[in-house]
């Protein structure tokens, strides 16, 4: 069995029908020629420094008997600058029509409802429904980070700078 030694250049993997179902075939380029690897899963990657092992079929191609990883490739370097988990989508503060601040109106309300049971028991005073909304209102601008938003927002005009909304 002829042998190669070198770096891999590029591993191509794609579905293939067979008898048994759809399988996903390997090949790989090594030394600008392509050598294929079956449907076997291979542990080499792009970069990898390798030697391979290769017998002729009757077709022409070469089929992959045995790889031997010389040397690992490094590891691809990210291409985002950016560290720690992407954002899905979601931002903070809360959009004003972001669906998610539904759950959060509907969790302040019910906190505010507590609280305002909880301050009537304790002086005897009437909980009316203006109050649990008014003290509802003040938990979602917190949770939802409306307050901290509208807190930085005074504080950079404070600081001389024009309003940047106007």
């Amino acid at each position: 069995m002829p042998t190669v030694v070198g770096t891999i250049e590029a591993v191509s993997i794609k579905e293939r029908k067979t008898q048994w179902g759809v399988k996903n075939a390997t090949s790989f380029m090594l030394n600008g020629k392509w050598y294929s690897g079956g449907f076997k899963a291979w542990e080499v990657d792009k970069g990898d420094e390798v030697s391979l092992t290769y017998v002729t079929n009757a077709k022409g191609y070469e089929d992959v008997t045995g790889i031997a990883v010389t040397e690992k490739a490094p590891p691809p370097e990210m291409t985002s600058k950016q560290s720690g988990a992407p954002r899905g989508g979601r931002a903070f503060p809360m959009d004003a029509l972001d669906p998610g601040r539904v759950i959060v109106r509907q969790n302040a309300l019910a906190h505010a409802t507590r609280v305002a049971e909880h301050n009537g028991n304790m002086d005897s005073t009437i909980v009316t429904t203006d109050a649990v909304i008014a003290l509802a209102r003040e938990f979602e601008s917190y949770a939802c980070g409306d307050s901290d938003a509208a807190a930085a927002k005074e504080m950079y005009q404070d600081a001389g700078n024009p309003d940047p909304n106007a």
